[in-house]
């Protein structure tokens, strides 16, 4: 007959404990082996590359708050010494007329790109401001001056008719000094 190890026991001395495992009295409770896991083998060390990437972005880190810390002292002398100017203050520069530049127009017309050096010059079609370049001008054999200027350069100038597409180079001569 085989013992069933959920049934009750049929001892009346046997104590039933959830905290301690049940012993018959007079016997002892067996002593089982604890498992343990294997050592893993020790691993030969290898030079580690993180002290010197700490070291580096702490460097960069320092760099950085002695400019901030630079920059800030920098800017606390300036304002302190414009504070202590009692001049009057300089008039604002004259405000140069920027044209209106307006986007190429479509329909009839004849496209006129103009290239100008140097190409900071400003183009004038008419004597007045170029609303575009490339220009549309109106199909046909009508005369129109195309002017360019520039600080420290001859103005340029170039007669043409718009009776086809057509490039245009417009070069500035310096001036003498």
């Amino acid at each position: 007959m085989s013992h069933d190890p959920f049934a009750p026991p049929e001892d009346p001395q046997v104590e039933l404990s959830l905290d301690r495992p049940a012993v018959v009295p007079g016997t002892a409770a067996p002593e089982l082996p604890i498992p343990r896991a294997p050592r893993p083998k020790p691993r030969a060390r290898r030079p580690s590359s993180t002290p010197w990437v700490v070291w580096a972005l702490a460097a960069l880190g320092g760099i950085a708050l002695f400019g901030m810390v630079t920059r800030a002292l920098k800017q606390a002398v300036e304002g302190q010494t414009a504070q202590r100017q009692t001049a009057t203050p300089a008039p604002p520069p004259a405000v140069a007329r920027v044209p209106t530049w307006k986007p190429v127009e479509t329909g009839e017309g004849v496209l006129i790109d103009v290239r100008l050096v140097p190409r900071a010059a400003r183009l004038f079609v008419d004597g007045a401001p170029a609303p575009s370049n490339p220009l549309r001008l109106p199909r046909g054999s009508t005369r129109h001056e195309l002017s360019a200027t520039a600080e420290g350069y001859e103005t340029a100038h170039r007669v043409i008719t718009a009776e086809q597409a057509q490039t245009i180079e417009l070069r500035l001569a310096k001036r003498a000094p």
